[in-house]
This record gives structure tokens, C-alpha cells and sequence, in this order.
């Protein structure tokens, strides 16, 4: 009982981590892209 408790929590913890990194990265990655997503749009609206 108490192993599969520590296990249980020890999972938990794990996937919040992960998560929360999974998170971080999508946020790194549309910092990254929408910026260029909207230079190309003021660039087609010149054309």
C-alpha cells in the first residue's frame, strides 16, 4: 500500500515537471514564430 502511494505521488511529480517544461518550450517556440508569422503578413500586405 504505502509503495504504490509513493509511486503514485512520485509519478505525479514527474508529469508536472514535465509539463511544466512541455509548457516553457511552446512558449519559447511562439515567441519565436509568431513574430515572423506577422513580419511575413506586413511584408505581403506591402507587396
Amino acid at each position: 500500500m504505502n509503495e504504490s502511494r509513493l509511486v503514485r505521488t512520485y509519478t505525479k511529480f514527474i508529469y508536472l515537471l514535465m509539463y511544466d517544461s512541455i509548457k516553457r518550450v511552446i512558449l519559447a517556440v511562439c515567441e519565436l514564430i509568431i513574430p515572423e508569422i506577422i513580419i511575413a503578413r506586413q511584408n505581403k500586405r506591402k507587396r
